[in-house]
């Protein structure tokens, strides 16, 4: 058996396209010799000292190998033989688990997993002890070899075989469990921040500011950057401890003192580093990935709208962040507004140097400042560009297409030329808007009333819904019907002007402000029949972490009625442990509190089709098991009547009047009250308790029938409307029932 010709001194380190001269940089200074860049690759010499400190801390590197030989493969079996003639107990031994990485095709083996196997059987058979060999595993191996098929000009293959030191692509550091929807590399973020010249200007006294920081990733990198901390400190995992060459006391030691710089990081000087994100889920998820790193006193982040957040005070510094695209998230169409808002906040910040990635050269033209150097970074699949800026009194901002957004100052000049009581509607709206504000950034609500006929003579109802993806806002404008005395040309225009006071209190184009008319209605409950066929405009929103689609045109009511904000939060609270039930559904939005506040299951029952299939949505957003939580299209009223089962917790909403010719019965809310609420009373478990909620502001409860049954009917509708409804007290009723 011929004993392997290994060449302890010699490693590769892989990395991003692009990212070649970085590493290489890396290297050097981390004293690695014999430094040669190629493509995606880095060809160096270390000793094992060297090499334990590059394992730890290589910011770039996705892979570090140790090749251990090369051999004929123009076919499986030649490969397999070839392989099989080696002395591979110095490296597997019969009880080692194992795994083969494959990269590359041939005429002859044309598929990395026929590869994979071929190499797998080499290496067993050549270890083989009787009956005792290595087996193969996917996750958490003892050593992962990384296999390359390799031709050269005479068309001659060969296979690569070498030991990966990291046991797995050194991006994963370890602190990142939590990951927003379009998670950055951290081998990206800190290819990214050494661009951006962070280290010279954290060295310098710079703070940071990421306004899009999603899960943190950029700043840890920072973070870690700026303290000196070495990246591999997280991992648990290596493969360079089953190389003969290795020795564990200086390998222990190494770890050691890495390990200790982060315990300490406490007493070292560091620069400011704050973020922020607009959804409140993705900052829990930021903060739990600080914390895991052990730099929550280094980093500061705020659930706070890109137009809100603001960064810390320092003369000099680095904005840098990695906004949505429409390859990544959503649609390009609706971004270039967000970038420029961007724009507009970094050209504030004179003196910074600012870095933003993105794949479309449209998108950082949209900024509207002059980069003036960017540079290729690939982010997974995507071929990105991460542009520079200084930001100066001399780089200022340009709007970035004036005719693809109307303006604020034109809305409110459009509004000027109309009114007196157009203006001051308008003014009406910056002011609400205003008040809310500290409210907002509190609670981390980002869909909200803004107006509900502050002024007798615009009477609307004005709700502000933020899409969870883009930040943008959109408005849906509900009129309450005018009296038929009204002129239908003076209502027409009355309309038109709302909507211009809106787009110019906002800043947003008209085509973000949805207009509808809400009156009483009999028969069917209007928001169960569509609007005139417009084209779809669903887009979604978060709620307390909880995503859901929202459609601004097609029905009266958008799929979220945000009165009920608080009575979900209550059921979320409630239902823990519990089987739930939820009448007249809609689209389910209770039960998706429900469910993610740990309900143990959970029925919804609404009678349109359309709605049941809306609630299938946000099932999926939300990632809600449909085998525990199910949805059912029956009407509320029959089924009450013919149920039987028992449940803990049930949340009951039903309309103030419907005669649709889907009910087996007419449904008035106020006549039928004790029939609809008892059948559901009689579903519930010895403990259990139910929610009952009317928008019929007249709706007076008949306690008295209930205490007599034996009930205790609670009126919690006070602690049910949040700040956004103070001005309207009778958007809705609620009672908490409970056995007396």
């Amino acid at each position: 058996m011929t004993k392997l010709t290994m060449k302890p001194l010699h490693f590769i380190a892989t990395c991003a396209r692009a990212q070649e001269p970085l590493l290489a940089q890396e290297l050097e200074a981390l004293f690695a010799q014999d430094v040669v860049a190629g493509d995606r690759i880095v060809s160096f010499s270390a000793s094992p000292e060297v090499i334990y400190r590059v394992l730890l801390g290589t910011r770039i590197a996705n892979r570090v190998l140790w090749p251990v030989c090369t051999v004929p493969a123009n076919d499986g079996d030649e490969m397999y033989q070839a392989l099989r003639e080696y002395d591979w107990a110095t490296l597997l031994k019969p009880h080692n688990t194992f795994c083969i990485d494959f990269i590359g095709e041939s005429e002859t083996i044309r598929n990395s997993m026929f590869g994979a196997m071929r190499v797998k059987d080499a290496l067993v058979d050549s270890v083989r002890v009787g009956d005792a060999r290595p087996s193969v595993v996917k996750d958490a191996p003892d050593i992962r070899f990384n296999t390359v098929l390799l031709s050269n000009e005479k068309q001659t293959d060969r296979v690569q075989v070498a030991v990966d030191l990291g046991n797995g692509s050194l991006h994963k550091r370890g602190y990142r469990q939590q990951a927003g929807e379009a998670p950055l590399k951290e081998t990206v973020a800190a290819g990214m921040l050494l661009r951006a010249g962070w280290p010279a200007i954290a060295q310098a006294g710079g703070a940071l500011f990421d306004p899009m920081c999603g899960s943190g990733t950029l700043l840890i990198e920072a973070a870690l950057m700026a303290a000196n901390i070495a990246p591999g400190v997280y991992r648990e995992q290596w493969g360079v401890q089953h190389c003969p060459w290795h020795d564990e006391v200086l390998w222990k030691k190494i770890q050691a003192d890495a390990k200790s710089r982060l315990l300490n990081v406490g007493a070292i000087s560091m620069p400011k580093i704050t973020g922020s994100d607009m959804l409140v889920q993705v900052v829990k998820k930021a903060r739990e990935n600080i914390e895991r790193a052990g730099l929550s006193e280094c980093i500061s982040v705020d659930a706070e709208h890109l137009a809100d957040s603001m960064p810390p005070r320092a003369k000099t510094g680095l904005l840098i962040c990695n906004p949505p695209y429409g390859e990544r998230l959503g649609d390009a169409a609706e971004l270039p507004a967000l970038y420029a808002m961007l724009g507009e906040k970094m050209s504030a910040l004179h003196g910074w140097q600012a870095a933003v990635l993105t794949s479309e050269k449209s998108l950082a033209q949209a900024i509207g400042l002059r980069s003036h150097r960017s540079y290729r970074f690939d982010n997974g699949a995507l071929a990105c560009r991460l542009y520079l800026f200084e930001l100066s009194d001399r780089n200022r901002f340009k709007a970035f297409d004036a005719s693809a957004q109307h303006s604020a100052q034109e809305a409110v000049s459009e509004v000027e030329q109309l009114s007196d009581a157009a203006r001051m509607l308008c003014n009406r709206l910056q002011k609400n808007a205003q008040k809310l504000r500290p409210w907002l950034k509190q609670s981390g609500v980002t869909c909200y009333r803004l107006y509900d006929a502050d002024m007798p003579e615009y009477a609307f109802a004005i709700d502000v819904y933020t899409h969870a993806e883009t930040g943008e806002l959109h408005v849906h404008l509900q009129e309450y019907a005018p009296p038929k005395t009204v002129d239908e040309s003076a209502a027409a225009r009355r309309r038109e002007e709302t909507r211009l006071a809106v787009s110019a209190a906002l800043k947003i184009p008209l085509s973000r402000v949805y207009g509808k008319n809400r009156e009483r209605q009999r028969g069917e409950k209007k928001q169960y029949s569509k609007q005139e066929v417009v084209a779809d405009t669903r887009f979604p929103v978060q709620e307390n972490g909880h995503i859901f689609q929202i459609n601004m045109q097609s029905y009266l009511d958008t799929g979220l009625f945000l009165d009920t904000r608080p009575v979900r939060q209550l059921v979320a609270e409630k239902a823990k442990g519990k089987d739930f039930l939820n009448l007249f559904s809609y689209t389910a939005s209770a039960t998706v509190y429900a469910a993610k506040g740990g309900a143990r299951s959970s029925l919804s029952i609404d009678m349109s089709a359309t709605y049941t299939d809306w609630a299938r949505h946000h099932f999926a957003s939300n990632d809600i098991n449909t085998r525990k939580h199910q949805l059912l299209t029956a009407d509320c009223l029959q089924w009450l009547e013919e149920a039987d089962e028992q449940f803990d917790f049930i949340y009951l909403d039903p309309p103030t009047f419907s005669n649709s010719k889907r009910m087996h019965n007419t449904l008035d809310v106020q006549r039928d009250q004790v029939q609809l609420i008892g059948y559901a009373l009689d579903l519930l478990s010895e403990n259990g308790e139910l929610i009952f909620v009317t928008n019929h502001q007249r709706f007076k409860l008949e306690e008295a029938i209930f205490i007599d049954h034996g009930w205790r009917p609670e009126n919690i509708t006070a602690q049910t409307l949040d700040v956004d409804f103070q001005r309207s007290k009778k958007i809705h009723q609620c009672w908490l029932f409970r056995r007396a």
